[in-house]
């Protein structure tokens, strides 16, 4: 980072040099001041230096090795595995396709079928709830606050008051909470069948951003997308694999699926 940004500064200084902007516009015949020869000598050490940093830069950048699968995460993953029972799969037969002249030139092609299955699983997980379950759903956040909100009576028979459903006031009064009235639990307990009638009405008024498949097929979708993001990282590591047999350079991605690198399943 450093590096980085000292090349910025020499390049802002040689720029200026070489747009010509630090120059005073002398008479052919006047001899340069000794001022502007030392700039010009400042201004070539710059040109140096970042030829230097550029020569470095490259040079590192050509050295990084590009992020790949690490032995830790196989080693963490088989750990968190541990409980499961694990089976060897056979590795998938890699096809290419024409245009593609060996496997190493269809492994980009292979790893952007798994991140299109990616993003068609996350697309499918964010799906708006079809109408129906959302209504479902508010029903039963309903029924739980209306069962909040039974008044107790027992107390009465002995001559007590009622007990009211009661929640925590989070003002707090020295080490205690103030209890106070809790009404929506007591609003949802009398007129439960009015909300629910009233949430309905609101819900059909969201009608436009509903989705179309319910909590069940949404899963299966989900489901299935899972299953399309297994077999293409299979593929892409058995082609990964291939390229490394056949004496290449590939490394696995270090988010893919440990394993289907290790041409393994849990049962």
């Amino acid at each position: 980072m450093h590096v980085v940004r000292l090349r910025d500064r020499l390049l802002a200084n040689a720029v200026f040099k070489r747009k010509g902007s630090h120059k005073q516009k002398l008479n052919n015949s006047a001899p340069e001041r000794d001022a502007d020869k030392e700039f010009r000598r400042m201004v070539d050490g710059c040109n140096a230096e970042i030829d230097r940093f550029d020569s470095q830069i490259a040079k590192m950048e050509a050295e990084v090795p590009p992020a790949c699968l690490t032995a830790s995460r196989i080693l963490s993953e088989l750990d968190r595995l541990a409980s499961s029972i694990l089976e060897e799969c056979a590795r998938p037969k890699v096809i290419l396709i024409d245009g593609e002249r060996d496997i190493a030139d269809a492994l980009p092609r292979f790893r952007e079928n798994v991140r299109l299955a990616k993003a068609a699983k996350r697309s499918a997980e964010n799906e708006p709830l079809h109408a129906i379950d959302v209504k479902e759903v508010a029903r039963r956040q309903i029924n739980r606050l209306a069962a909040r909100g039974v008044p107790m009576v027992q107390q009465m028979f002995a001559g007590g008051g009622i007990d009211w459903p009661k929640i925590q006031n989070p003002a707090k009064v020295g080490a205690n909470y103030n209890l106070q009235i809790d009404a929506a639990a007591l609003l949802a307990f009398m007129f439960k069948k009015e909300l629910i009638e009233k949430l309905d009405g609101l819900i059909d008024s969201y009608a436009d951003v509903a989705g179309t498949l319910s909590i069940g097929q949404r899963a299966k979708r989900i489901a299935a997308l899972a299953a399309d993001i297994d077999e293409a990282e299979r593929i892409e590591a058995a082609a990964v694999e291939a390229v490394i047999a056949d004496g290449g350079t590939a490394f696995h991605r270090p988010d893919i699926s440990v394993l289907a690198v290790l041409s393994m399943r849990t049962a």
